[in-house]
């Protein structure tokens, strides 16, 4: 190859490079759903400093790779299956270049390559991530939606009809809700200079945006409320379920009118969930091996199972240090319980101030106090749109700077302080705010009480604590280790589940949960999570595809997979065509017979067909 080939050749190499970061800032734009999927509360929710509990818990704190279980290839990028040290159940999927495990890669690869030596490239990226740091540290993986060997249910799922009332997961949209990098760090005052002070704060209007009132419940003679059946009959209830998810369904075609409150389900429908929820708290209160597995402590936990439905449910916030995780999952559960009795009305409050994040706007006992009082916790009401301290970011920005010939930063702080920060928050914000008035139908002036009017933010300001939330149309928050820019608007799908679908898919999961004690461990390590309730929610339907996916077509050629790495090396993928026809042929040597559940419910035989869609694209249920 001559000189001026060579040189083609890496100016070829360094646009792709360039354009795969320029695609990865977009979608950070118009995503802003953080790479890992975390969904832990902003660090303004955080009173205190923040002490990680477990790596489950721990968002955004460096994960530690155990070892490499599988490896796979499809479309020209490679995938490792993860074991995360911190639980039976930490394990995922991640794409090589995510990961910085090199040493613990190399030797899967060692081990599974065929008898001739393989040249193992490590690209730029990987170098720039491991470069002065562990190389066994990322962060945090995302969530596996798939049933590993580890974690499937002892009982034959493949054998085993869901009941008709399985409720799907909702996909984000784009903007929805991000996590992104969350170090520790006590209450911050934020950094002066930018907005207006404290002392000039003006409440909200008084005034309300919708022009319907709805008449709270009355739940304290409710017969039957604080009842713990000896066993659930779980045919009735999972019909019974079925038909308030009608309920539901009904309830979102109204949720952006001024003219239409949600309207609650019918109180005698309510009871029995209720009910069902009693069961699962006392179920988790009084097992030993849920007690030991979470950190039971006599002296602060013991009261915990005396919470009564319709009562106050104490505050509490995620991964902060002086509470166990039993604490916290058992707050949770009593959380969730209490918004089947309250949830639409919350949900009607939050809306009559348009989902407003400012807690001076509700009222005592309105909106967002009623929520923490009958929860311990809330539902995010605004949207990060930028993190300068992701690493992804900043990397990101200074690639393409760099390429521009314009200034590069050297830490977090001086690209959250620059202009371009504000240039691209600003950016991300404004079709948010835009689809938000559109959804609601704003006029001009509710966009300027609802502090929507972006142009006449300047500067973008700095809130100082959790009382600076939604004071302004875009805001940035700072505090150690955590730099975000935030819009004043909430994800709209997040807040209808947290409040009016998370109760009652969560109380589906534990009904179908109890066919095996190994898929009850599994529902309250996965499906009840001690987090804001946007990460509840998200928890809960992530464990429900994992549930309705195990078992499936495409879960069962998965594991044949991962069960015969010493078979799919590198070599092997690298020797493949375009076409995967060795992949092809191989996996289908490998059926033997194997059955699986397809897209229709039905358990048949997997075909040579089922192989081929499932090569081509492992996304699509067969």
């Amino acid at each position: 190859m001559s000189a001026e080939e060579n040189e083609k050749e890496q100016e070829q190499k360094q646009l792709a490079d360039l354009q795969e970061k320029v695609a990865q800032l977009e979608d950070l734009i118009r995503n802003y759903d953080d790479k890992y999927g975390d969904d832990a509360p902003d660090p303004i929710d955080e009173p205190y400093p923040i002490e990680y509990m477990s790596s489950t818990d721990a968002p955004d704190m460096d994960w530690v790779a155990e070892r490499i279980l599988a490896r796979r290839r499809r479309k020209g990028t490679t995938y490792y299956k993860v074991k995360w040290k911190g639980g039976p159940d930490v394990v995922s999927w991640e794409r090589e270049e995510d990961l910085e495990c090199i040493s613990l890669m190399r030797d899967f690869d060692e081990s599974t390559r065929s008898s001739h030596t393989i040249a193992r490239e490590v690209t730029l990226d990987q170098f720039r991530r491991t470069k002065g740091s562990s190389n066994s540290k990322r962060t945090k993986p995302r969530k596996e939606l798939k049933a590993t060997q580890e974690d499937k249910p002892e009982y034959d799922a493949s054998t085993f009809v869901a009941p008709a009332y399985i409720p799907p997961p909702t996909t984000r949209p784009r903007g929805g809700r991000g996590g992104g990098a969350r170090g520790g760090g006590g209450r911050g005052t934020g950094r002066g200079g930018r907005g207006p002070p404290v002392d000039s704060y003006s409440p909200p209007p008084t005034t309300t945006y919708t022009t319907t009132t709805s008449t709270p419940v009355d739940w304290s003679s409710a017969a039957g409320l604080h009842t713990v059946p000896d066993t659930l009959d779980n045919e009735k209830l999972l019909k019974l379920l079925e038909q308030l998810e009608a309920t539901i369904t009904e309830n979102e075609k109204h949720v952006f009118s001024l003219q239409h409150n949600v309207n609650s389900p019918p109180k005698n429908d309510c009871i029995p969930i209720v009910q069902v929820f009693n069961h699962m708290i006392q179920k988790f209160a009084k097992t030993k091996y849920f007690q030991d597995y979470y950190g039971y402590c006599e002296g602060s936990d013991a009261f915990l199972a005396d919470l009564t439905p319709g009562g106050d449910v104490p505050e509490y916030f995620a991964n902060v240090g002086g509470q166990t995780i039993y604490h916290r999952k058992m707050l949770s559960m009593a959380g969730l319980r209490n918004l089947i009795l309250y949830g639409t009305e919350i949900f009607n409050e939050l809306k009559a101030q348009l989902f407003l994040g400012d807690p001076c706007a509700y009222p005592s006992m309105k909106g967002m106090s009623k929520m923490k009082y009958f929860t311990g916790n809330t539902v995010d009401l605004d949207t990060p749109v930028l993190r300068p301290s992701d690493r992804i970011t900043l990397e990101t920005i200074n690639t393409i700077n760099k390429h521009k010939g314009d200034k590069t930063y050297s830490s977090a702080d001086e690209f959250g302080e620059s202009q371009q920060a504000q240039e691209i928050a600003r950016a991300a914000a404004a079709p948010l705010i835009e689809a938000f008035v559109s959804d609601f139908k704003l006029s001009k002036q509710q966009v300027k009480d609802r502090r929507l009017d972006i142009e006449s933010c300047g500067t973008i300001p700095i809130a100082g604590n959790n009382r600076d939330r939604g004071r302004w149309p875009v805001w940035q928050y700072i505090n150690v280790g955590v730099n975000s820019f935030h819009v004043n608007v909430p994800n709209m799908p997040d807040v209808i589940g947290a409040l009016l679908k998370a109760p009652f898919h969560c109380a589906w999961a534990y009904l179908v949960s109890l066919k095996s004690e190994e898929a009850t461990r599994s529902f309250y390590e996965d499906g009840v999570a001690d987090s804001c309730f946007n990460g509840k929610w998200k928890a809960i339907e992530e464990y429900i595809e994992r549930f309705n996916k195990c078992g499936s077509i495409n879960n069962v050629l998965e594991e044949i997979q991962a069960a015969n790495q010493s078979v799919f090396t590198i070599q092997f993928f690298d020797d493949d065509d375009a076409e995967n026809t060795k992949e092809i042929a191989m996996m289908v040597s490998l059926l033997k017979g194997a059955v699986g559940r397809d897209a229709s419910g039905k358990t048949r035989l997997i075909s040579p067909e089922d192989v081929i869609q499932w090569v081509r694209d492992p996304s699509i249920a067969i």
